[in-house]
């Protein structure tokens, strides 16, 4: 089942960074969201007319999270997995909720700053999670 969406969340990936627009949209689900608390912008599927124009117009140049931790947790029937990373260049924090209709679909990623605690270690700079598992 992780292999699965692992393989899945791979391609989309990929899609994103070769700004492969059909690609991208056959990963995404039809009412996919990307919640961006750093400019408190949510984005659907209108993006892909902005990624498929910065394409042609050889301007799409995506920056790539360095990811220091990832941990997956899967749903009690499997259907759902949330992915939950945290990126150390930014410091963010990275959440996927993905969903199993045949093929592993992304719904929702939210993308959120991390705080330092007292001992110094990144933390979440906001708790709520967005989907339910």
């Amino acid at each position: 089942m992780q292999e699965r969406l692992q393989h899945a969340r791979n391609q989309w990936l990929q899609a994103y960074y070769d700004g492969d627009v059909p690609q991208l949209a056959q990963h995404e689900h039809p009412q996919f969201q990307l919640h961006n608390r750093f400019s408190g912008h949510i984005e659907g599927s209108e993006r892909h007319q902005h990624i498929a124009f910065a394409v042609a117009h050889q301007a799409w140049k995506p920056a790539r999270w360095l990811i220091a931790s990832e941990r997956f947790q899967f749903s009690d029937d499997g259907m759902t997995c949330h992915i939950e990373s945290i990126a150390s260049a930014p410091a963010a924090l990275i959440q996927e909720f993905w969903m199993l209709d045949g093929a592993w679909h992304i719904v929702q990623l939210v993308l959120s700053a991390l705080e330092s605690n007292e001992d110094g270690e990144a933390e979440e700079a906001e708790t709520m999670l967005t989907g339910r598992l």
